[in-house]
């Protein structure tokens, strides 16, 4: 066995009997003690270049501190001590993510030891195999989110030192297609209202149609949310119904609670008009629900929620959502529609109705106007018609005109 001798600190630089070179460098702990690490390769280049750069790494602090412990034993570290500022519906998604990891062998393999390679290698498991219930592949857009997951992760062991590089740079994320959406008409909207409109919860129907509101934040309404100023009646929304993970989960206990909190974003806590017609409807609901408060007298909720329970409690947004169904089927709606559906064309018909798209935004509760078009306006044939007309009236003046003279001539 030949060896190559270096400087103190340097590490070793040996040609095994297999022909294999293995080099050596001992590094400092930021406890105190000291690890050698090696690195086996054909080539004897390969171990040079490792070893200048463990010194370098060395030199400046940024060691490899904890480069054997399992990838999922890390993951589950860095959520409990680096995602306190994540809601709780992402962290929920977040330990579902981990179980997909810890299902797969790439969940037992040392940190230090991850590839772009073996984490490509996982996508791919992933989309063909990656269900737990061994059904099939994950959805794109679920294996997309995953590996943001990890990416987030992995950048945060770069900082603390880990990893000298994040191995999920150079990944290829699969493309998520946007479905296609097909907002309601004017008609499927009337039909679905009148459909509707008696139910205890029929002025719901309103409010979503006329505000864009999220499903959560609807059932999160209460009385003290309704406020007018100036002859003008508006919902002031602050609060949103979320599915959340159950943290002290014990025998018997749900996976899930359903927790009423702030909504999505700072830009989610607004001010949303309503029109005279659905301020009154709003009015005379919440009228009723006073008359059957004094019916229950104590057992009522003294703050109501707008959309509840026969004592003024929240319902579970799965609840609404069959009841919405039902209605749609009361109408005579045979495709498939759902309670955000009406998010989606009251952007549309605001679009059609000129209204400005920082109102719009804003009205939506998003971060900017740009996204809101993205996501959420999807004008019709005739509103896209119709700004063309505009359009062609612009350009009359100055366009020929093929009359049957002209023509002739």
């Amino acid at each position: 066995m030949s060896s190559t001798r270096a400087p103190n600190g340097y590490g070793t630089l040996k040609r095994r009997k297999s022909g294999l070179w293995e080099a050596r460098i001992w590094v400092s702990m930021p406890d105190g003690q000291r690890k050698r690490v090696s690195k086996y390769s054909r080539l004897k280049r390969d171990c040079q270049a490792w070893q200048l750069e463990m010194r370098y790494q060395n030199a400046k602090g940024a060691l490899l501190l904890a480069s054997d412990t399992p990838f999922a034993e890390y993951l589950e570290q860095w959520q409990r001590d680096f995602c306190i500022n994540v809601r709780a519906s992402t962290l929920g998604n977040f330990r579902l993510y981990l179980k997909h990891i810890q299902a797969h062998p790439i969940g037992t393999a040392p940190l230090g030891k991850l590839t772009t390679v073996s984490l490509q290698s996982f996508i791919r498991y992933l989309q063909e195999n990656g269900r737990l219930d061994g059904q099939g592949g994950l959805s794109d857009k679920t294996v997309r989110n995953l590996l943001l997951m990890v990416h987030q992760a992995l950048k945060q062991a770069v900082g603390c030192n880990l990893i000298p590089r994040n191995p999920a740079d150079y990944i290829v994320l699969p493309k998520c297609s946007a479905p296609e959406i097909k907002v309601l008409d004017a008609d499927d909207l009337r039909r679905l209202i009148l459909a509707g409109i008696d139910d205890a919860w029929g002025v719901s129907l309103v409010l979503l149609a006329v505000t864009g509101l999220r499903v959560g934040e609807l059932l999160a309404l209460q009385h003290d949310c309704v406020r007018v100023h100036n002859d003008i009646w508006f919902l002031d929304i602050r609060k949103t119904f979320q599915r959340v993970p159950n943290m002290h989960r014990q025998d018997g206990d749900p996976n899930t609670l359903l927790q009423l909190g702030p909504p999505k974003s700072r830009n989610g806590i607004r001010l949303v008009p309503l029109a005279p017609e659905a301020a009154e409807l709003l009015e005379r609901h919440l009228f009723k629900q006073q008359e059957h408060a004094a019916v229950f007298d104590e057992q009522y909720r003294s703050n109501p929620f707008i959309i509840c329970n026969g004592v003024g409690g929240p319902i579970e947004p799965s609840r609404y959502r069959k009841w919405f169904k039902a209605v749609a089927q009361r109408a005579g709606i045979t495709r498939r529609i759902y309670p955000h559906l009406l998010r989606h064309t009251w952007a549309s018909m605001a679009l059609e109705a000129e209204v400005d798209l920082k109102s719009l935004s804003d009205t939506l509760g998003h971060f900017d106007t740009a996204f809101s078009c993205r996501r959420y306006v999807h004008p019709s044939l005739e509103g896209r018609a119709a700004a063309l007309s505009k359009m062609q009236a612009i350009f009359t003046d100055f366009l020929p005109v093929h009359d049957e003279a002209s023509a002739s001539s």
